[in-house]
């Protein structure tokens, strides 16, 4: 009788162990597997963050691989900007995230360009690697002088996605990328879910 009693404390004790564990790991899972660009743009001092709505971006300094001038595109396009360098890693390790925001923005018609405002690359190297990604509208880099870059666009993460209108208001930023491919699969959601809500505003 003790030896079955014992048998069913240490069952109890093994199933609450079981049960405490699932609901500590969804809990985790919950709080902190979840992304929302929401709390890193609220944070007005993060500087990493990039330029505020309704800051501009002059477009005319970006030129392509030939130096031809950034297109002017009709009244109400949307232009969204996937902001790289090279020599940074996680651009490596974010080409997933890039790729799956690249596919949607055209399945939407949303122009989907590559962008680059770093000093530290030469121009060849920036186009050759913005290249593998394939599939872009545009690619191109700041040519004019560097001072005359937005500074919120230099100080900016890499890599992030900016959405502008056709003039370079800035409409969202999204700041930075992650590790886990969970969470870019929530910024990919939530930049698509976005982009979509302001090309509604335009319809």
């Amino acid at each position: 009788m003790l030896l079955r009693r014992n048998v069913f404390v240490l069952l109890c004790c093994f199933l609450t162990v079981l049960i405490s564990a699932f609901f500590t790991n969804l809990a985790k899972s919950y709080l902190f597997d979840r992304f929302d660009y929401d709390l890193i743009r609220k944070d007005e001092n993060v500087a990493w963050s990039g330029p505020k709505e309704g800051e501009k971006i002059e477009l005319t300094g970006f030129k392509d691989e030939q130096l031809k001038q950034f297109p002017q595109l009709p009244e109400k396009s949307l232009i969204l900007f996937s902001l790289i360098n090279p020599k940074c890693g996680m651009c490596k390790r974010s080409a997933d995230l890039i790729e799956q925001v690249r596919d949607e923005a055209k399945l939407h018609q949303v122009k989907f360009f590559m962008v680059s405002v770093a000093s530290d690359i030469s121009k060849e190297e920036f186009f050759e690697y913005a290249k593998t990604f394939g599939k872009l509208d545009g690619i191109y880099s700041w040519e004019n002088e560097k001072e005359l870059v937005l500074p919120a666009l230099q100080k900016m993460v890499i890599p992030s996605f900016i959405l502008v209108s056709e003039q370079g208001v800035v409409l969202r930023r999204f700041p930075g990328t992650s590790n886990e491919k969970t969470i870019r699969d929530q910024m990919a959601r939530q930049i698509i879910t976005e982009t979509l809500a302001e090309k509604a505003k335009l319809e």
